[in-house]
């Protein structure tokens, strides 16, 4: 199965397949020389096969996964979360219930709106 191997900001290596080359600024003639390809017919069942076996499937490779929970936790990093919750807090001390409780829906609002949209794409990908 090809792995591809991070080498700089976007330059990728395949493990002792391709050299590091620029793809994105290879002209078409350049890059079918360079993948073994003719442009004006698709390839045959055997050199289908016979990439697929050397190569792989053409799949992402799965991640683990992160569960909603970690998600909603890690918005207690933002340091207005925490502005919030010490705003509750100092409601609480002074006594304006109505204050503290408005603030808290405010913050369970922030804090679940957030990890939704950082949920969301991960789940997509898995379309």
């Amino acid at each position: 199965m090809m792995k591809l191997i991070h080498m700089e900001k976007q330059k990728f290596l395949t493990e002792d397949k391709f050299p590091v080359l620029p793809w994105h600024s290879l002209d078409i003639d350049s890059v079918i020389a360079k993948l073994n390809t003719d442009h004006e017919r698709d390839l045959s069942i055997q050199e289908a096969t016979s990439r697929l076996q050397e190569y792989g499937t053409n799949t992402l490779q799965s991640t683990h996964k992160v569960h909603w929970y970690r998600i909603l936790t890690r918005q207690f990093a933002d340091v207005l979360i925490w502005i919030l919750l010490v705003a509750a807090a100092i409601s609480l001390v002074i006594g304006a219930l109505g204050d503290a409780i408005t603030i808290m829906v405010i913050f369970l609002l922030t804090a679940c709106s957030a990890s939704s949209r950082k949920g969301r794409p991960k789940s997509l990908l898995k379309l």
